[in-house]
């Protein structure tokens, strides 16, 4: 749009000019024509010096006539002087007379022309309080041509009488130089904007002549200046600073606007020239974009475009005189653009405080519609705002249209401080306050975040002409302190207007239905409307205003209601959904629940409910009662609530009004729907007490048999709100009807198929019963009876339910026979398992048939109760034997074993009487005869297939009158009973189940006689299975089957088809059915076999039944029995055992044990199946063994004879053997049985067998088996998994003969035989008995040298020292090199390579040690050999099992010679004599030498190299083994022997010799 812009105000009688800027003219003309007037603010600067005129102050006072300075041209007048006047004026020229008082510009005269800034009766002289009196003087300023003169007026009282010291004026005349123009300044003074109370003043200029004048209108800042009109009663004082000019020529009359492009970013500016003043013509210049139009008259003219935001200053050229150029602006883009619909950010601030001055947010909306003309191709429909303040009474908004239409939209509405927004800001663009023609009026009530329809102060209709352009949404604040900002603003244009109406709901709840009267108050932009739904279609083509009724509509279907517009489907209106509540149902949890209002009593706001009710009855509190409405209601500050509730005939009650105070909830909505608030006339008084989850059963606030009428339909449940900030919703609503029952059988109630009817309570009604009534176990009912009436349609199974009533029910079904006066029971039921005390009944009905049913208690019981029926095409014919007189014959009965089991299944039976073991359970059941005939027991085998709670009742006689007294027997199934009968009697069974619905079905029936004559085997006890002997007794159960007591027997015993025994039994005596365990006679059997035994001629005569005299049982006599003897440790629970066969498949376990330090046996039997030999493993879990830190375990392996396989003492970690095995072939402890003949000797006095301190030369005798030469012997270490064997062609070994890898001293070995039987070698052998020996570990083994005469003579003896020379220690057995794991080397440890030590010790403290491999110590080493000439103490110990066992033999002197050959008793062993020992390359220096030896007479060698450097340290030890006379080998010395010297010790058995090594 084109929006005026303020500029200065120019006035010029009374006609708004633009403000003049210069003046040059001489031309005489009128003062009031010619003129121009402008109004300015700026500052008052007194002047000083100049001329003072002192008596001016004198009242009325006129000066003489004072020089101007320059020549002044007025009114085309020059003048050069002027004369000055008390009151307040100037006169031009010297033609004044008098001082003239009052004030006439029009025609006062002489002295015209006049200036008159202030002309009243004014006065000069002192004020009041001794203020000093006024000054007037003149000043010329500046300087040729630009000067100014200034007449000053100074503290001049406006009312001359007045005495106030504050009660005076300041003010002046300028005269320009050369431009000819006159201002008026002023200054208040003290007093000042305070009026003067006297008189009034005249302002303004007048001409030469008469009537000639400019007059200004008041002292404003905007004065107007008339030629016509004198104001002369002026008495407000202008401001200080303001200036009056007034100009001598005509400036042009303009305005500016602009025009924004919200596209573009730009604006244009536009000036519209409406006069030239006195101007030719005028030209136009932008301070940004320069000159733009030149020469112009009267028109409007445009500026180029630029950016918005950028001002720029307009100037009019007066292109007569720059005085008269007037300046507009500055200029620049007027408001904010922004896009309709779309959430401002920023947000547009609203200036405080700004309607006054007109400063407004101003929203530039750019809009672009299909039309061009509003009300006829286009409609302003609504305006959408969201406005953000915080006091609303404070906003005001309207809107401008493209051509420059302003309409009010808000003034000052909804309140004030708090309460805050048009719309909400916080929910743009969703919540807004939105204007429309046809909305509410708008209210000054104090409102937040104020949204709906509102329509506007001014009607958007009255916007016309073309709508596309830029709209302006201006807001502003019309208060001091509180702001705000535009947020969001939308121009709704539509090609219609839509129409606008109301609707009403009118519910017929009886019906189910509801109507809706639509109530048309506009039609929009068309003469009509049509009335369309969603559910009946377009049901009012066109109708006007006014109101109409829509429907009827189902009471739970919500209905859309569309108003169709005459001729514009796009202004078509969907009216909101229209419910008149929300259908729900009966006794269910809601989900989700339905809230209720806030706070909406006051105002109907309330939550509608409907709830559906279909009623046992017709008329409430004749054939049906309302018995109790169940609530549960979510609600904080339950007092809030009130709750009514509206029959379908119109009728309500109020249920609950603001109770329970600030408690939470009625009933409880936690556990919906178990725990409700219960209403129910005669219940507790409703209370107003503090209650949360209120329960229990209270009294409406209107009893609810008040309500009358049918109570079929719809009930409508209302729930309201009374108060602010609680909130709540419906959970559960329950309306409960019961039928109200009949006491009359010949006036029941009738009930058809599938019915469910609730009923009040039997209490206080009589009882009814006939004298035929069913029979039930337990007392007697004489409480009150309920009788109901069932006429069968069709062939049907009809079942007759009341589950779960509030009483111990009973049912009783009759047939009137033929009328009500004589009923027959059909059937009685008790309890139905799963109904809770209720009772469940189903009969057979055919076409026609009339049962009456009686609802009663057990005993006195009475209550109110549910009555159910099912109608059910049969769904498989009834049993030909459901009733006794159709009972299935059994004659005649078999004997036992020779009957067929029969089949029945009681599905589709019906309900039989009571029986003794029935209980109040219903019994259904299937009806069975026989006669007993001569005996009298029974065999009956009951056994149930699909049917549960099996039972049985046993009569005698006929069906006519069965009963409970005729029963004989009853039970459960159980598989085979036993029943006592009387012979030649007729027996009536029943097979029935108990427990209702689901327990029927089959079920398989055998009835046999036993003979009279019977016996039989019932079972081979034993032997069966696996046997570890050859030799058993048999075990048998002898059983007399037969009625006659069994006095004698023959028992026939067989080996598969060989009998082996025939037994005679004579007692003693069995009745019949009892029996007996025999021990039958020795059986020597083995392998796999079937023992049979049976039975014959009872008591003396042939077997009635001799198929049951037989029982048999496969055995294996074939296993072997083994003994696990553990003694347990502190901590048995952690041991166990396991055997396992050679597929180590485990076949025998033990433990964990419960008795600590206890021995406990277990014995199994092995079988032999796959072979004779196992496995046995010990397991401790804690890893510490049985022995011995936690006490002292042990644990052994026997066979039956106890005779010892394995055993040893516990001392293990987690698994015995352990793992890994000393021996590595010793995985496991192996079982062979049986033992072999062969074991360790234990008579004396050979035994070995618990020795524990044998000599090494002890022999280790077995006993011997004929014709056998070979034995071994096995040593072990079981715990350790360390196995030591040794073989001999003698019955005997010693410990000296196993001197590879021998056994060591002082440990406890198991050792057992086996004797080289059959095949040869051991592996068809086994080991026989074993048992536990030992060879001592302290047993001295002393020595010394040889002392008997003879070849080895050395103790005492004389020796040369060097070459072959030796002496001879007394052997000793077991002294040999220890091999201690048996590898093969001397080098591990634990090893030691040397047997014998001996000690040289003499003269000077001489002491030398050798070590040798055997007996034999060669006199020739290298280091501190011995001296010749010198005796030396000999002494010699031994090594044994490892063990170095001491000096303790003889010492012995030893001589040695001068020379060699010298001394008596000389004897060399001159070795190398027999055996030529070479040894090449010596000396060696890549560290290869070899060694051979010729000419060895031994068979058998063990062969021994040591080396020793000069220091006698042994450096290289090596072993051999050999074989006949040749001996070759290659010492490899790595070249890592230091170079020197080294004596190379060869021993071949007990013969050494010494050779001499040089290393380079």
């Amino acid at each position: 749009m084109n929006r005026p812009l303020p500029s200065f105000r120019v006035f010029l009688i009374g006609s708004l000019i633009a403000t003049a800027l210069g003046f040059a003219s001489t031309t005489n003309a009128q003062v009031g024509t010619t003129y121009g007037f402008i109004a300015q603010s700026g500052s008052y600067t007194a002047v000083s010096g100049g001329t003072t005129i002192s008596g001016l102050v004198a009242n009325d006072a006129l000066s003489a006539a004072q020089n101007i300075g320059f020549n002044f041209v007025h009114d085309g007048v020059t003048y050069t002087q002027f004369k000055a006047s008390s009151n307040g004026w100037l006169s031009l020229g010297a033609g004044a007379t008098g001082n003239l008082a009052t004030n006439n510009l029009a025609t006062s005269s002489p002295g015209r022309p006049f200036l008159a800034p202030l002309w009243d009766d004014l006065s000069g002289a002192g004020g009041f309080l001794g203020a000093g009196a006024g000054t007037f003087r003149y000043v010329l300023s500046g300087s040729a041509p630009n000067r100014v003169l200034t007449a000053q007026w100074s503290g001049w009282k406006w009312d001359k009488n007045a005495n106030l010291l504050f009660a005076v004026i300041d003010f002046q005349v300028k005269l320009y130089e050369t431009t000819n123009v006159i201002e008026f300044v002023y200054s208040q003074g003290l007093l000042g904007s305070v009026s003067n109370t006297s008189g009034g003043a005249s302002i303004g200029i007048s001409g030469v002549g008469s009537g000639d004048y400019l007059s200004l209108n008041s002292t404003g800042a905007s004065p107007t200046a008339s030629n016509v009109t004198e104001t002369s009663n002026l008495s407000s004082r202008p401001a200080t600073g303001q200036i009056y000019r007034f100009l001598p020529c005509r400036p042009p009359v303009a305005t500016a606007s602009t025009a924004i492009d919200c596209v573009n970013g730009t604006y244009t500016a536009s000036v519209n020239v409406t006069s030239l003043g006195s101007a030719p013509s005028v030209s136009l210049v932008s301070s940004v974009s320069g000159t733009f139009a030149t020469n112009v008259g009267v028109g409007t003219y445009s500026a180029p475009a630029i950016a918005n935001g950028t001002a720029q200053t307009l100037t009019v050229v007066h292109n007569g005189s720059n005085l008269c150029n007037i300046t507009l602006g500055p200029v620049n883009s007027i408001g904010t653009c922004v896009t309709s619909g779309t959430c401002l950010s920023p947000t547009l601030a609203i200036p405080d405080n700004g309607c006054g001055s007109n400063n407004r947010v101003d929203a530039v909306v750019p809009i672009t519609t299909t039309g061009t003309t509003l009300g006829t191709d286009v409609f302003l429909q609504s305006v959408d705002i969201i406005v953000a303040h915080i006091a609303n009474s404070d906003v005001q908004v309207r809107l401008v249209s493209p051509t420059g239409q302003t309409r009010n939209l808000v003034l000052n509405r909804f309140g004030g401080v708090l309460n805050s927004n048009l719309g909400n800001p916080t929910s743009c663009p969703t919540s807004v306050l939105r204007l429309i023609d046809t909305g509410a009026p708008l209210t000054n009530t104090g409102t937040s975040n104020v949204t709906g329809n509102w329509a506007p102060e001014q009607t958007l209709a009255g916007f016309t002409g073309n709508p596309n352009g830029n709209w302006h949404l201006q807001v502003c604040d019309n208060g001091l302190l509180w702001t705000g900002s535009l947020n969001y603003v939308k121009l709704n244009f539509a090609p219609c207007l839509a129409p606008v109406a109301t609707t009403t709901v009118i519910p017929n709840q009886a019906a189910g239905t509801y109507t809706v009267q639509v109530n048309v108050s506009y039609t929009g932009s068309g003469a009509t409307v049509g009335l369309q739904s969603d559910l009946l279609g377009l049901e009012f083509p066109s109708v006007g205003t006014g109101t109409t009724v829509m429907g009827p509509y189902s009471l739970c279907s919500p209905v859309n209601i569309t108003l169709k517009h005459a001729s514009n489907a796009l202004c078509d209106v969907t009216l909101p959904i229209i419910a008149p509540g929300t259908c729900i149902t009966n006794n269910t949890c809601l989900s989700p629940t339905l809230a209720v209002p806030d706070n909406g009593c006051g105002s109907g706001n309330s939550l509608s409910a409907f709830i559906n009710v279909t009623a046992p009855g017709t008329a409430l509190n004749t054939d049906v009662l309302f018995q109790h409405m169940d609530l549960i209601v979510a609600h904080t500050w339950n007092s809030d609530l009130q709750v009514t509730l509206t029959s379908p005939t119109g009728q309500t009650r109020n249920m609950v009004l603001n109770r329970f105070g600030n408690g939470d909830n009625l009933g409880n909505p936690g556990t919906c729907p178990s725990t409700v608030f219960r209403l129910r006339d005669g219940g507790t008084a409703l209370s107003n007490t503090n209650t949360s989850n209120v329960t229990g059963v209270y009294a409406p606030e209107q009893t609810l048999a008040g309500f009358t009428g049918n109570p079929n339909g719809y009930w409508k449940l209302t729930l309201c709100d009374n108060a602010n900030l609680d909130f709540g919703s419906l959970v559960l609503t329950n309306l409960s009807f019961v039928a109200k029952g009949s006491t009359d059988p010949c006036a029941p109630l009738a009930i058809g198929c599938f019915a469910s009817i609730d009923v009040n309570s039997t209490s206080g009604a009589p009882n009814t019963l006939p004298p035929s009534a069913c029979g039930f176990n337990g007392p007697a009912s004489t409480g009150g009876v309920h009788w109901w009436s069932y006429t069968a349609s069709s062939n049907d199974d009809v079942t007759f339910s009341i589950c779960n009533p509030s009483f111990d029910t009973r049912l009783s079904v009759f047939k009137p026979q033929p009328t009500c006066s004589n009923l027959v029971c059909v059937g009685g039921v008790d309890d139905m398992p799963g109904c809770g005390n209720g009772s469940e009944i189903k009969v057979k009905a055919n076409i026609g048939d009339v049962f009456l049913v009686a609802v009663h208690g057990a005993g006195a019981a009475a209550g109110s109760y549910t009555i159910q029926t099912l109608c059910s095409s049969p769904i498989c014919a009834q049993p030909a034997n459901d009733l006794c007189a159709g009972a299935t014959d059994l004659n005649p009965l078999p004997y036992v074993g020779f009957g067929t089991p029969i089949s029945g299944d009681n599905t589709c039976a019906y309900v039989d009487g009571p029986t003794g073991n029935s209980g109040s359970d219903p019994v259904q059941g299937l009806w069975y005869t026989f006669n007993s005939g001569v005996n009298s027991k029974v065999r009956m085998t009951l056994t149930p297939g699909t049917a549960s709670n099996l039972k049985w009742a046993l009569h005698s006689g006929l069906c006519n009158g069965l009963d409970a007294f005729s029963e004989v027997a009853n039970g459960n199934a159980s598989g085979v009973t036993i029943l006592n009968v009387t012979p030649a009697t007729n027996y009536r069974l029943l097979v029935f189940n108990t427990g209702g619905p689901g327990v029927q079905g089959t079920f398989t029936l055998n009835m046999e006689v036993p003979g009279i004559n019977d016996a039989s085997i019932s079972q081979v006890i034993s032997p069966s299975g696996l046997l570890c002997d050859g030799q058993f007794q048999p075990v048998v159960k002898l059983k007399n089957l037969g009625e006659a007591t069994l006095t004698s027997a023959q028992i026939i015993v067989k080996v598969d088809a060989t009998v082996v025994n025939t037994i005679n039994w004579t007692g003693p005596a069995l009745a019949s059915g009892d029996s007996v365990t025999l021990n039958l006679p020795l059986v020597t059997s083995t392998g796999n076999h079937v023992l049979s035994v049976n039975t014959n001629l009872p008591n003396g005569v042939a077997d009635d039944i001799p198929t049951n005299d037989l029982a048999s049982s496969a055995y294996q006599a074939n296993g072997q029995t083994v003994k696990v003897r553990v003694t347990t440790d502190n901590n048995p629970g952690q041991t166990t055992w396991v055997i396992y066969d050679v597929f180590f498949f485990p076949v025998a376990s033990g433990g964990p044990y419960v008795l600590p330090n206890t021995q406990s046996t277990i014995t199994t039997c092995l079988s032999t199946d796959l072979g004779s030999q196992w496995y046995f493993f010990l397991f401790d879990s804690f890893g510490d063994g049985i022995c011995c830190s936690q006490g002292s375990g042990s644990w052994q392996v026997l066979d039956r004879l106890d005779r010892v396989i394995l055993r040893d003492n516990g001392q293990f970690t987690t698994q015995s053997p352990k793992t890994p095995p000393q021996t590595a072939s010793y995985f496991a402890h192996e079982i062979k049985l049986p033992l072999g003949p062969s074991k360790p000797w234990t008579a004396s006095p050979y035994n070995v067998c618990g020795v524990f301190n044998l000599g090494l030369q002890s022999k280790i005798r077995c006993t011997t088996v004929p014709g056998v030469t070979n034995y071994q012997w096995e040593f072990s270490n079981p715990d350790a998994g360390y196995r030591r064997v040794v073989s001999a062609s003698t019955n005997f070994v010693t410990w000296t003969s196993m001197q590879v890898a021998p056994l060591q001293l002082g440990v406890t070995y198991l050792v057992r035989n086996r004797a080289d039987q059959g095949t040869a070698g051991f592996n068809d052998d086994n080991y026989g008995e074993a048992c536990e020996l030992g060879w001592s570990n302290s047993t001295p083994f002393c020595t010394g040298l040889v002392s008997t005469p003879g070849a080895t003579f050395s103790c005492g003896a004389t020796r040369t020292w060097g070459g072959s020379s030796k002496v001879w220690a007394t052997p000793v057995v077991g002294a040999f090199p220890w091999d201690a794991n048996g590898d093969g080397d001397y080098l591990d440890a634990g090893d030691q390579a040397f047997a014998y030590h001996f000690r040289f010790t003499g003269p000077g403290a001489y002491v030398r040690d050798i070590y040798t491999a055997n007996y034999i110590c060669p006199l020739a080493w290298t280091t501190n050999p011995l001296v010749a000439g010198n005796t030396y103490q000999v002494q010699v110990e031994v090594q044994v099992g490892g063990t170095w066992r001491g000096f303790c033999g003889s010492t012995c002197n030893l001589t040695i010679a001068a020379g060699p050959g010298q001394g008596a008793g000389r004897v060399d062993a001159a070795m190398d004599a027999v055996e030529n020992i070479s040894l090449w390359p010596n000396p060696v220096r890549d560290g290869i030498v070899n060694l051979r030896v010729d000419g060895i007479a031994d068979a058998d060698q063990r062969i021994t190299v040591d080396i020793y450097d000069a220091f006698g340290k042994k450096v290289v030890a090596q072993q051999y083994a050999n074989s006949g006379s040749l001996f070759n080998t290659v010492l490899n010395l790595d070249g890592g022997m230091a170079a020197g010297v080294y004596m190379v010790n060869i021993t071949i058995n007990d013969r050494t010799s010494l050779k001499r090594l040089t290393v380079l």
